[in-house]
Order: structure tokens, then sequence, then C-alpha cells
């Protein structure tokens, strides 16, 4: 996604829920057009996620709470969610959240990612670790259905 904000010349902002984040990893070219936020608790970063979607100058918007802790994650209310389905429809703005499992009930579409990776992957190029990723894409619906396997390429 970021490197599609380079050729797209694109802006958007990345709230990092767990300091994951690496800028240092990615090309220099990327990083001015992205908005960082280091969260350290699930309830900053959805109080900040709430302000940048109300805001509704960003096209993108990424929530990362991969990091934390599943239990924490948990304790985001449902209303938060439908409330950021709400405010996403109205502004345009396309929110994206990561999260260890599903959590997001109000989701309309859902990836799942998978990896065969060990330690060994921590030695290699991002490129060649995404192009191993198997994205499975869901629609919501009455029952998830799946629309299609897509391997993951970067830009």
């Amino acid at each position: 996604m970021l490197g599609a904000l380079q050729v797209q010349r694109g802006l958007a902002a990345l709230v990092d829920g767990g300091r994951s984040f690496d800028p240092g990893s990615y090309d220099a070219a990327v990083l001015p057009r992205l908005l960082t936020v280091f969260c350290e608790t699930p309830e900053q970063s959805v109080k900040v996620t709430d302000l940048l979607l109300r805001d509704g100058n960003l096209p993108l918007v990424l929530l990362d709470l991969q990091t934390m802790p599943l239990r924490r994650i948990g304790r985001i209310p449902a209303s938060t969610w439908h409330r950021f389905q709400r405010l996403v429809e109205r502004s345009g703005t396309a929110l994206v959240v990561m999260t260890p499992q599903p959590i997001v009930e109000a989701a309309r579409v859902r990836i799942t990612l998978r990896s065969n990776w060990n330690l060994s992957a921590l030695t290699q190029p991002r490129d060649e670790l995404c192009e191993s990723l198997h994205a499975q894409v869901y629609r919501r619906g009455r029952q998830i259905q799946p629309l299609e396997e897509v391997h993951v390429r970067t830009a």
C-alpha cells in the first residue's frame, strides 16, 4: 500500500498501535506522503483514527493493531467500528484496519493474509516476503463468502 502512495502521489496516515512501523525500511520517497502517529494503547489508536476520519482530508487511513494484545483490541466497542464505518462513508476515506484476528464486524471487505514464514524470513527482502503471501478476500454479507485468492505484490 505504501508503494502505491508514491506511484499515485497520494497521501495517507498510519496509526501505529504498537510502534512496529520501521520508516527506515521503506523508500524515502514514500515517507513524506505518510503521516505516521505512534500510539501506546488501542484506546489512543482509536482516538487518533477517529480524529483523522472526522477531518476527512486524507484518502487513506491505516490503523495497525497487529502487535496489540488481542484481549485489549477486543475491548474496543462494536459501536466504535460502526461509527468509523459511517465516517468513512461520508468522507470517502478508505480505512484499513490491521488486526491479528477478525475483530471489525462492520468491515465491508476482509482480507486474510497467510504465509509460511519462519525465522529466516527476517533476513529476506520485503518484495520476496510479499510475493510469498497469499491473500483471501471476503465481502461482508449474511455469510462471509470468499471472493478470490490473490497473490500479494509490491509496487
